[in-house]
């Protein structure tokens, strides 16, 4: 018997716990490279290989690849600021010995600014129950902020 997903579904788990995992263990290979001394700026270049490298099943799946300017440019900023955080995440890690179980919870409070850009920029509050989305915010500001004074 086969199961039929609604792509809503499909859209879940694809976009939200497959890269749950990915990050999550992205996150503690960043502290196993820091702990072993690799340079910030290794590690970004490194990283930015992986990266590269992650894009091929990605290319190969393409019917069509494109470079348009403004694509092209949000996507280099993407990376750009990603890196940025990355590179400070390390650089707290060693210079300031700072527990990876405190920044954390921190910095993935980014989901705060990508919900309100979202719901403002692309007018996403029409497509979601606000008032969930509200109380879940609320969570995560309490819990990033419990852990962080752990």
């Amino acid at each position: 018997m086969i199961v039929s997903m609604s792509t809503s579904f499909l859209g879940i788990i694809v976009g939200g716990l497959v890269p749950l995992f990915c990050f999550g263990a992205s996150g503690v290979l960043n502290k196993l490279a820091a702990q072993a001394n690799v340079g910030v700026a290794s590690l970004l270049f490194f990283t930015g290989i992986g990266a590269a490298a992650a894009s091929l099943p990605f290319l190969l799946q393409e019917r069509m690849v494109s470079f348009g300017l403004k694509g092209t440019l949000y996507s280099f900023l993407m990376g750009f600021l990603w890196g940025l955080g990355v590179g400070f995440v390390t650089f707290a890690i060693q210079r300031f010995q700072t527990p990876y179980s405190r920044l954390v919870p921190i910095f993935n409070m980014n989901t705060l600014i990508v919900v309100l850009v979202t719901l403002w920029l692309f007018a996403e509050w029409k497509e979601v129950k606000t008032v969930q989305l509200f109380l879940g915010t609320l969570f995560i500001v309490i819990g990033g902020t419990l852990v962080a004074l752990a």
